[in-house]
């Protein structure tokens, strides 16, 4: 079964379950038989003009059957049969007509049922239209949102990582002022120990000097004494090497 056939039994099937569940009082628009059968707008108006045209054929009265007058007549004379048939060609047009008209009020029900389907759909594909551009912008701005997330991060890593650069120079530089710290200490102990040694080394001299002068003092009492002379002080022995 092709296509076209499929679209055409779906769309009979639905148009005669509509009729059925309305009472078959009132033929199903085109925009429901549409919806049930789930086809296009076109394929549903083509059939469906095949479907009411069926239905309202097969609503149309029986010919009108020779009445048995007209036997009678025609035992009569031509001229009355005549007349007689003539009245039921009338009668039978004018059933014709009677269901010409019906098929015409039908197709114009009919077109005006897809001019009114025709505009439901056009502004279902504008509400459609209207969702799918509130879904793009929406998209945009979530994009956008991300792509400025993703710079504030960047630009978040890339500060923490200055920062990191900077914590490893400052304890590079504590550890070479703690290095600097520490010579200085041992500099300072060593200056300390070299003054030690140095004072030391003066209170020993001042030490053998106060020796030096006491025995000078004795050798000069001892030579004052053997010539009869003033024996001269420290304080004078002072004065003259001051002078």
């Amino acid at each position: 079964m092709d296509q076209n056939t499929d679209s055409t039994t779906r769309i009979m099937a639905a148009a005669n379950e509509l009729f059925d569940q309305g009472g078959r009082a009132q033929f199903p628009t085109v925009d429901a038989v549409r919806k049930a059968a789930h086809v296009s707008m076109n394929d549903a108006t083509s059939v469906m003009k095949e479907w009411r045209r069926m239905q309202i054929v097969g609503r149309r009265p029986d010919p009108v059957e020779v009445p048995p007058t007209l036997h009678d007549i025609h035992r009569a004379g031509l001229e009355a049969l005549w007349v007689a048939a003539q009245e039921h060609a009338s009668q039978s047009m004018a059933n014709m007509r009677t269901a010409w008209d019906a098929e015409r009020t039908e197709n114009e029900q009919l077109n005006r049922e897809m001019v009114v389907a025709f505009e439901a759909q056009a502004a279902e594909l504008e509400h459609a239209n209207s969702e799918q551009a509130a879904c793009r912008q929406r998209i945009a701005e979530l994009e956008a949102e991300a792509h400025a997330h993703l710079e504030s991060v960047s630009r978040m890593a890339s500060d923490l990582s200055a920062a990191h650069a900077e914590v490893r120079t400052h304890a590079a530089r504590a550890v070479e002022i703690e290095r600097r710290a520490d010579e200085l200490r041992t500099e300072l102990d060593r200056a300390h120990a070299a003054n030690a040694a140095q004072a030391a080394k003066d209170a020993a001299s001042q030490t053998e000097l106060a020796a030096v002068r006491a025995e000078m003092l004795q050798l000069m009492q001892m030579v004052s004494g053997a010539i009869g002379g003033r024996i001269p002080s420290t304080k004078d022995y002072s004065d003259r090497k001051r002078q």
